[in-house]
């Protein structure tokens, strides 16, 4: 089932043949905005996989034949690019609208009110948009718990730091690969496309392979997260980084209002000569005015009003680790719902396998209902899928049950 918000975001609404009366909504990450001008990129549902498998059809897997199943529905935003205030928005109007769907449904099946519950797991930008949404008082008139998958939460100024100070560092030593600087790109309705991208990403790919001894101090000197002795990180690392600054730099420049990255009194360390790096690199200064929206619409407060769990990667390159300890501090300052943090042990953005994902989702069954997830098996693949599973769960500390299907 799709329809159209007023506010033009579209909405899904997937039910498996056999429905639990529990749903799932989904909010999808970062959509690359396409120019300031038409043609732009168009709203599309998100498509996320995990483990090669679409999203939507895990979620209507896990459950059992004889409970029922998940239900799923999503939202496209209303529009691309750095949005996740109006995602806020766009997310609780996705929980109403199924709620409005579903009454005629709730009286056939015997239900008093559907969903029974509602959860909301979301994903880099669309993490964020959950931490948000989770923080404000009315949230649980909406969604019952929430998932944030490696959300750059913990402070979004520090994030665009992050992106910019990667660019600036990159820009001085490989100068010329990348088109404009750190705070913009040029002729944007001709240059930002994603046939422009790979085309730009071979370059940047092919400097680092050419300059092993730059792309160390790249490294040094940025702390990029990767993993040590596999150089396939570092590419893959520069190459998702730096596509943040060709697809969003202009756009986050016109949402803000301004240029939010300054490093005028910046200094940068860990090159084989940081009196050079400091005095050659690019300096630009932060517009007041962006840097009020940031504070004012895109940092968190840490006061959670609905269980939270925050599910992060050890080495993400693009909103690194330290993003849920700072999250943590804020939390615990401010004296909200205690914040459950599970790190996977490994290099990746938001690249969770199936068995992390559902180790996560089902930390936060246990901590809304205080009874364990129960599943049938034919949600993992294979066997090694379930094992791992039930490995993270262990470890993280929640206690899922696993029915094997019956033979034929």
């Amino acid at each position: 089932m799709t329809d159209v918000a007023t506010s033009g975001a579209l909405l899904e609404l997937c039910l498996p043949a056999r429905w639990n009366g529990v749903l799932v909504v989904w909010g999808h990450g970062y959509t690359n905005p396409g120019p300031n001008r038409p043609p732009y990129t168009p709203l599309a549902l998100p498509a996320d996989e995990a483990s090669g498998f679409l999203v939507k059809d895990i979620i209507r897997t896990i459950g059992t034949v004889e409970q029922g199943f998940y239900g799923y529905a999503s939202t496209s935003y209303r529009r691309n690019g750095l949005v996740a205030p109006e995602a806020v928005e766009d997310l609780k109007d996705t929980s109403s609208w199924v709620r409005s769907r579903l009454q005629s449904l709730a009286a056939a099946s015997g239900f008093g009110l559907l969903p029974i519950y509602t959860y909301l797991v979301g994903a880099s930008e669309g993490g964020l948009s959950t931490v948000l949404t989770v923080e404000q008082p009315q949230v649980t008139s909406f969604f019952d718990g929430a998932l944030a998958l490696c959300a750059p939460a913990g402070d979004f100024q520090r994030q665009l730091e992050w992106f910019g100070d990667y660019r600036i560092v990159f820009d001085y030593f490989f100068p010329g690969v990348m088109p404009g600087t750190a705070v913009g790109i040029p002729n944007e309705e001709t240059v930002v496309t994603d046939a422009n991208w790979e085309a730009t990403s071979a370059q940047v790919l092919a400097a680092l392979d050419a300059s092993p001894d730059a792309t160390r101090q790249l490294v040094a000197v940025t702390e990029l997260p990767h993993d040590a002795g596999d150089p396939e990180t570092i590419r893959e690392a520069t190459t998702q980084i730096l596509r943040y600054s060709f697809m969003g730099t202009n756009d986050a420049t016109s949402v803000l209002g301004g240029n939010p990255i300054g490093n005028r009194t910046t200094s940068y360390e860990g090159s084989d000569d940081d009196g050079a790096l400091n005095a050659g690199v690019a300096r630009h200064d932060a517009d007041p005015t962006a840097l009020a929206s940031v504070t004012a619409t895109l940092q968190t407060s840490g006061s959670t009003h609905a269980p939270l769990v925050a599910m992060h990667t050890a080495r993400d390159p693009v909103t690194p680790v330290w993003h849920t300890g700072l999250y943590q501090t804020k939390n615990q300052a401010a004296g909200g719902e205690t914040v459950d943090v599970v790190l996977a042990d490994r290099f990746g953005h938001c690249d969770f396998s199936l068995p992390e994902l559902l180790a996560g989702f089902s930390q936060l069954i246990e901590r809304v209902t205080n009874a364990s997830l129960v599943t049938s098996a034919t949600v993992f693949h294979t066997q090694a899928m379930k094992r791992e599973f039930l490995e993270l769960t262990r470890r993280f500390g929640s206690r899922p049950v696993v029915i094997e299907p019956l033979p034929d």
